[in-house]
C-alpha cells in the first residue's frame, strides 16, 4: 500500500482528481486524500497511513491487517474498483479500451471474423522467457489459438471451429499501467513461484 500511493501520488493526473474535491473523513476517500495532501505540504520525510489503512477493507469487507503483506497490484484493482463510484473522473486519465479480434484459423469450416471490446486499467504482460520489455509487447500481439470455440448463428452456421484470437489496444489510456506477472502457479506443487531471470527496460 505504501509503494502503490506513493507512486500514484507522483501522477499529476491523479493528484489533481484526490485534492481537488470534497471527500468525507469518515471513509477511504478523504483520508486517502488526506495522505496526498500530507505527502504534498508535509516537511517531514514520511507520512503516517493509519487512518486511510483503517477505513480501508478487503473484497470481504474486513479492514485489512497492516502487519500482512499486500499485493501491490491487487490493492490497486481493488482501489480502482472503488474509485469507479467514488472518483469517476480517473477514468478518463487510466481506462483504456482493448479490442479482441476473432478470426478463423485456415483449416476451419467457414471463414469467421468477430470483434469485442473490453475496457482495462492495467495491461498484464507476460516476462517468463523474455529479456525485455518489447519482447513482452510483441508477446501481448501474438495470435492465440482457441480450440472449439463455440459460433453461433453466423452466416447461418452454428457450430464449434477453431479460431485466432488477436488482441489490439484500440483506445490507449493517458496513463498506462503495466503490470509484469512476475509471479506463475505451479500445478506440479499449487504454489505460485516467482520468475528469476534478467528482464531489461528501454529508456528511449
Amino acid at each position: 500500500i505504501n509503494s502503490s500511493i506513493q507512486q500514484l501520488f507522483s501522477i499529476n493526473g491523479m493528484k489533481k482528481l484526490v485534492l481537488n474535491e470534497n471527500y468525507s473523513n469518515e471513509d477511504w476517500t478523504g483520508n486517502l486524500q488526506l495522505a496526498f495532501s500530507q505527502l504534498l505540504l508535509y516537511p517531514t520525510t514520511y507520512i503516517d497511513l493509519s487512518p486511510f489503512v483503517t477505513h480501508w477493507t478487503g473484497w470481504d469487507g474486513i479492514p485489512i491487517d497492516p502487519h500482512e503483506q499486500q499485493d501491490a497490484v491487487e490493492f490497486i484493482q481493488m482501489l480502482f474498483g472503488r474509485m469507479e463510484d467514488a472518483m469517476p473522473a480517473f477514468k478518463s486519465l487510466f481506462e483504456g479500451t482493448v479490442q479482441n479480434h476473432f478470426r478463423n484459423c485456415p483449416a476451419a469450416a467457414i471463414e469467421y471474423e468477430s470483434d469485442s471490446f473490453d475496457h482495462f486499467t492495467m495491461l498484464s504482460l507476460e516476462v517468463k522467457g523474455k529479456s525485455c520489455i518489447e519482447d513482452s509487447f510483441q508477446s501481448y500481439i501474438q495470435p492465440l489459438v482457441i480450440s472449439d470455440y463455440k459460433v453461433e448463428n453466423y452466416n447461418g452456421f452454428t457450430g464449434k471451429i477453431d479460431v485466432e484470437k488477436y488482441t489490439i489496444i484500440k483506445n490507449a489510456p493517458e496513463i498506462l499501467i503495466i503490470q509484469l506477472k512476475r509471479f506463475e502457479f505451479n500445478l506440479s506443487i499449487c504454489r505460485r513461484e516467482k520468475v528469476n531471470q534478467k528482464y531489461m527496460f528501454s529508456f528511449e
